[in-house]
């Protein structure tokens, strides 16, 4: 065991250096929490994912929706989401229904159809 041996010159009480200490352990187990959640993302090719912010921006998008729609995480990224609804969800106003409920409940059901970028449905 390692014995710790004080520095003047950081000029911190005890009280103070075990705050910092407990908040860089917080840090650490966010940081290994965000890691573990991108390597699931990134590993689901069989499930596209796609996340958006409030306004329905793409802020992400996994190797399966590019698989499934046909865009890649580069064409969508800060692209409406309203560009893989159909016209008739969009004329209902599906996009603002599906973020009503996902922000309500954490998550929106997504069961209808999409449009993949050559504009066929699936």
């Amino acid at each position: 065991m390692k014995q710790f041996r004080w520095n003047a010159k950081w000029n911190l009480s005890r009280q103070e250096l075990e705050t910092e200490v407990i908040r860089l352990r917080g840090q650490a187990v966010e940081s290994e929490r965000l890691l573990r959640r991108e390597a699931v993302f990134d590993s689901a090719v069989d499930f596209g994912i796609v996340v958006t912010d409030k306004s329905g921006i793409v802020t992400d998008w996994n190797r399966g929706a590019e698989l499934t729609m046909g865009w890649s995480a580069g064409e969508m990224v800060g692209q409406s989401a309203e560009r893989f609804f159909t016209p008739e969800d969009r004329a209902i106003g599906r996009i603002e229904t599906e973020m009503r409920t996902a922000l309500s409940d954490g998550s929106a059901a997504d069961e209808r159809w999409h449009l993949r970028k050559d504009g066929s449905r699936f």
